[in-house]
């Protein structure tokens, strides 16, 4: 590798135990992060391949995963949150590279909730073919990745949970309708 990744405590455990759940679930709480800049996330994902070779699944649509816009004015936080969910249910390297361009526009645009912190100290992965993804970006922030956050990440994993129970619910209560119609 030619650039050092420094991955968080949470993902880097995750992957040291082989619990692709739990590499998925510290990867999601790493775009809640908004020091993080869409190029560490893109380092995140090739430093997981790396060490995890069937880490993502085929990309699919279905009723819990629905097509991803390519129009960037629609994307909003709306869409990024439908988005969200939609790699819960179908995570693929597809859904992942294209919610971290939606993240990334909302950042530019200064929108709620998604405005750019000072970056981590984090530099962006290199793979082991010397194709190196983006440069290191220099910080003077030195607190730990995550440091005095654990119950906001918590909360925003509830957060996505939530937003996948109502989306199958509301599913499941349409379809009932359309049979008893």
């Amino acid at each position: 590798m030619d650039a050092y990744f420094e991955p968080s405590a949470l993902l880097r455990k995750s992957v040291g135990d082989g619990n692709k759940l739990g590499v998925r679930t510290a990867l999601h709480l790493e775009f809640n992060d908004n020091r993080l800049t869409g190029n560490d996330l893109r380092a995140a994902s090739g430093w997981i391949q790396e060490r995890f070779s069937d880490f993502f699944d085929p990309y699919k649509e279905d009723d819990f995963a629905k097509d991803m816009d390519g129009n960037r004015q629609n994307w909003s936080r709306d869409y990024y949150g439908l988005q969200s969910v939609y790699l819960v249910a179908n995570f693929s390297e597809d859904r992942l590279l294209h919610l971290i361009d939606v993240r990334d526009l909302l950042r530019e645009k200064n929108v709620d909730g998604f405005v750019a912190l000072p970056p981590k100290p984090r530099a962006t992965y290199a793979s082991s073919s010397g194709n190196t993804q983006k440069e290191k970006k220099p910080n003077s922030d030195s607190k730990s990745p995550g440091s005095g956050h654990v119950f906001e990440h918590i909360g925003d994993v509830l957060v996505v949970i939530g937003e996948a129970i109502v989306y199958v619910g509301r599913k499941l209560c349409s379809s009932t309708r359309d049979k008893k119609v």
